[in-house]
């Protein structure tokens, strides 16, 4: 299935380059553009920089504001109820030195502090009420650039924005470990989704419990949107097809016919530049910006009525 989506907008690079861009929990996007020359660094830059972070609604409606003078060379942004965070996904592990890896910087795009949110961070998404949720890769789950006990080791944390850790994923009965999570989906300041190597489950948590999980139908997928009992799931390793998902029993149930999300001129998105959260999934293409939601576009294979 072949299916067109609207272009939302479009990034006003100026000169400078996207490092990161993902869906806040407002249902905008939120793109963090380096204004100096890209460099390979992980954690800091060889020279200092001014940022600009672009919001972009799905109605058309887009602002920026202006962070000068940074040299953490940041990978990734999340917006808070009176500013913005911005961080690094990697964070070298130098004792009671340890430099917080996550930036808290106000609306007039000033620095008001640091926290620790650990090494090899995954995902970072937060809430309406300012709760930072974490997900972390393998080198922030078992151990690099000098961290013998990682504070990523649950695989997915959550914190406080003065970076005090509020919620440790526990495991499930019958489930291994998070060895690399995957695809992360705060839907609310309620419910989390999260999908994980190396099982591969579909879990959902709402009030820090993990009330469902699924065997997912579906391995290697990078993330997933989700609305009620329906999930649309990126294919899997190395492929721009997506899966329908059925979660409204006890086994998750793939449609058989992929997915391929295009551009209204018939360009296949690419879902290396897909960002899901929600029921919404975002593509960047170059400057330009797609969104599909899955609540609002109804796809005709959805069970539920939207």
């Amino acid at each position: 299935m072949n299916l067109s989506i609207p272009h939302i907008g479009t990034i006003s690079l100026a000169g400078g380059h996207v490092t990161c861009f993902s869906p806040g929990p407002d249902g905008s996007l939120y793109a963090l553009v380096c204004t100096g020359e890209p460099e390979q660094n992980w954690i800091k830059r060889n020279r200092s920089c001014d940022w600009r972070v672009l919001t972009f609604h799905p109605n058309g409606w887009s602002s920026e504001i202006f962070i000068q003078n940074q040299q953490d060379n940041f990978d990734l942004v999340q917006p808070l109820r009176d500013g913005f965070l911005l961080g690094t996904r990697r964070c070298k592990y130098a004792g009671d030195a340890t430099v917080g890896n996550g930036c808290l910087f106000d609306n007039g795009g000033q620095l008001l502090g640091r926290i620790l949110l650990g090494d090899g961070i995954a995902d970072l998404q937060t809430t309406t009420t300012d709760e930072i949720w974490v997900s972390y890769s393998d080198e922030g789950i078992y151990g690099n650039l000098g961290w013998r006990k990682p504070i990523g080791k649950p695989g997915l944390l959550r914190f406080d924005v003065e970076g005090k850790i509020c919620f440790r994923f526990g495991g499930v009965a019958g489930l291994g470990p998070i060895d690399d999570c995957y695809a992360l989906n705060v839907v609310s300041e309620r419910e989390t989704w999260l999908y994980y190597y190396s099982d591969f489950p579909i879990i959902q948590i709402s009030d820090d419990c993990v009330v469902q999980h699924w065997a997912s139908p579906v391995e290697g997928s990078s993330g997933f949107a989700v609305w009620r009992e329906s999930v649309v799931m990126q294919d899997g390793y190395e492929t721009n097809d997506w899966r329908l998902v059925d979660v409204s029993g006890a086994d998750a149930v793939a449609e058989d016919e992929a997915i391929t999300f295009r551009t209204p001129e018939g360009v296949t998105l690419d879902a290396k530049f897909a960002r899901p959260r929600g029921s919404a999934i975002w593509f960047l293409v170059g400057e330009d910006i797609y969104r599909f939601d899955l609540k609002s576009d109804c796809l005709p294979l959805v069970r539920t009525p939207c």
